[in-house]
Parts: structure tokens; C-alpha cells; sequence
């Protein structure tokens, strides 16, 4: 890692030791994204699965103390201050100091088991398909006859993939329990009151405030709940034909 011992003298070279830190972390976030598409792609390949827990419970937990370093060192540098004075080195300044302030050492082997459990969610709901006409469909192509004119194919389609996934209930209902409760030790650890409120920071949600989100969120929920519902065309319309009220006032 010798990004992280590199001495920057003077401000080209800081902004150099930037770039290259910019380009470790890219190389990074596709090394995992690859690990994780090859992985959803084909869930029968025990391999390919292997590969991208490897990445979530070795690499990012051994590279998390590095990077946390590396910000400090960034943060520190007295050309920091300078290139502030550029918008788009302060937005990323401003990501960096939040990555900072929520970084806990505690919270690196939790932040790996959240990841080694979110895999085993996408890789159930993978692996969910059902029959239709001869074929086998992933739920994402039979969502499509969701769309479909005919009503007794919607709703034959819809029973279909409810019935897929009821079989995953358990496990699923399971596998949420134990990400609720490390993700809410994750939040306490860092600080915070709840799991909501540490993701609000973490996403960098800086131009709203929480808050401002219960609001929009409650008057759908609240039309939703009210029979603000609209079917396709009917009066009393089945589960499968409702969609969300409309957003717009």
C-alpha cells in the first residue's frame, strides 16, 4: 500500500496522491461489483459465491482500517484546506469527513456480516423462479406478464410468484431478524439512535434533513392506507392490479 506512506509536499503532488487514492478505491468497487454480478448471474456455482464472501469477509474488513487511515492523512494535509476552495473537492471533502466520523473499529466485523448476510439475500431471491407456459422465468422476466392486458394471466402469474417466494419465508424472516438486530448494534456503536439515522448520514443526505423525508413519506403511506389506491381500469380491483397513489398534489 505505498499510497498510504506517500509524503505530498506541495499541492500537485497532493492532488496526485488524490487521483491515486481515487483509483485504488475504484479498483476496489469493481473488483466486489464483479465478484457480486458473477455471483447473481449463476447461483449454481459454489465458486463464484465463495469468491464474493471471501471479498466482504477478508478483503473490505482488512482494507477498512487502511482507508480510514488514508482519510485521516488526507484530512490532515495543510493543502486540504486549499483545495476546499474548489465545489468539487469540497463535496468530496465533505464525504471523506463523514466517512470519518463514522468510522468504528468495532464495527468492522459487523459491517462484514452484514455483507456475508445481504449476499445470502440476493442469492435466495436469485435462485426464486417459477413456471409459466413450458418455461422457466426468473422473477424479474415473470414480473413482465404483470404488465400483461389479460387479467387471468396477471393474476395466474402473480399467484405463481407469491407462491415462489412464500416458500423463502422462513429463512428469509430469519435472515432479516439477525440483519434488524446488527444493524441496529452498528448504529449504536457509531453513535446514533437508530439504524435509520446513521444510514441518513452515511448515504450523505446533505441537502435534507431526515425529517423532511418523514413527511413526504407519510402522506403516501397515509393515501395509501386511506384507499388512495388506483386500479387498472376497475372499480374493485385484486392485489395484483393496485399501484401506488400518485406522487404528484
Amino acid at each position: 500500500f505505498p499510497v498510504t506512506i506517500r509524503t505530498t509536499n506541495n499541492l500537485e503532488s497532493y492532488q496526485k496522491w488524490l487521483e491515486d487514492i481515487s483509483e485504488l478505491e475504484a479498483f476496489i468497487e469493481e473488483n466486489g461489483a464483479w465478484r457480486y454480478i458473477k455471483m447473481s448471474v449463476d447461483t449454481t456455482k459454489p465458486g463464484l459465491t465463495e469468491s464474493y464472501t471471501y471479498f466482504v469477509t477478508e478483503i473490505q474488513p482488512n482494507l477498512a482500517p487502511l482507508l480510514n487511515e488514508l482519510n485521516k492523512k488526507m484530512m490532515e494535509s495543510p493543502f486540504h484546506k486549499e483545495l476546499s476552495k474548489d465545489p468539487a473537492f469540497a463535496i468530496y471533502f465533505r464525504s471523506v469527513e463523514v466517512q470519518l466520523a463514522l468510522f468504528r473499529e468495532v464495527n468492522i466485523p459487523i459491517e462484514a456480516y452484514l455483507g456475508e448476510k445481504s449476499q445470502e439475500f440476493g442469492s435466495i431471491s436469485a435462485a426464486q423462479t417459477i413456471e409459466h407456459d413450458g418455461a422457466t422465468l426468473t422473477m424479474q422476466q415473470a414480473s413482465v406478464f404483470l404488465k400483461n392486458q389479460d387479467a387471468d394471466l396477471r393474476e395466474n402469474v402473480y399467484l405463481k410468484i407469491a407462491t415462489r417466494r412464500r416458500q423463502d419465508m422462513d429463512s428469509l424472516n430469519a435472515l432479516y431478524t439477525g440483519l434488524i438486530t446488527k444493524r441496529n448494534e452498528l448504529a449504536l456503536n457509531a453513535g446514533f439512535d437508530n439504524y435509520r439515522d446513521y444510514m441518513f448520514q452515511n448515504l450523505g443526505r446533505f441537502d435534507y434533513t431526515k425529517e423532511a423525508c418523514f413527511d413526504k413519506g407519510w402522506d403516501w403511506v397515509s393515501a395509501f392506507g386511506n384507499g388512495e389506491r388506483k386500479p387498472l381500469g376497475q372499480s374493485n380491483a385484486p392485489g395484483f392490479d393496485l399501484r401506488p397513489p400518485s406522487t404528484k398534489r
